[in-house]
Formats: C-alpha cells, sequence, structure tokens
C-alpha cells in the first residue's frame, strides 16, 4: 500500500476526475466501491467529477448538436 502522501494524491486525482477508480482501486490496494468512498470522505475530498477528456467529449457533442440545428 502506498503511503499517506501517495494516498492523498490518488484520492485528490480521482476526485478531480483524473483517475477512475479502476486505478485507485489498484494504487491504494482496495477492492471495494464503500472502501473508496470512505476514504474519500474521511479525507473530506468532493466526490469525483468525470473525467475531463468525457466532459469534453460530451461538450463536443452538445456543440454539434446545436450547430445541426442552424
Amino acid at each position: 500500500m502506498a503511503n499517506h502522501n501517495d494516498n492523498c494524491t490518488t484520492l485528490l486525482a480521482f476526485s478531480l476526475g483524473k483517475l477512475d477508480s479502476g486505478q485507485v482501486f489498484k494504487r491504494l490496494g482496495i477492492d471495494s466501491d464503500e472502501d473508496l468512498f470512505l476514504l474519500m470522505a474521511h479525507a473530506r475530498l468532493p466526490m469525483p467529477r468525470l473525467p475531463e477528456a468525457e466532459t469534453e467529449r460530451m461538450v463536443d457533442q452538445l456543440m454539434q448538436l446545436d450547430m445541426d440545428q442552424s
């Protein structure tokens, strides 16, 4: 298992959508969503956002829909 600072960095990256839960499970040596969300709550971090690439893809799709309707 990683040290405390690495754990915090990993949880922050997850919270910001830079890592998915599978990556976090592997890095922290955990195997359940419950453990992950308990760690997030204990660290007082906000729940994760969508990964940046997925958010950008959704924006592109919405912009394309708007252009198609014009």
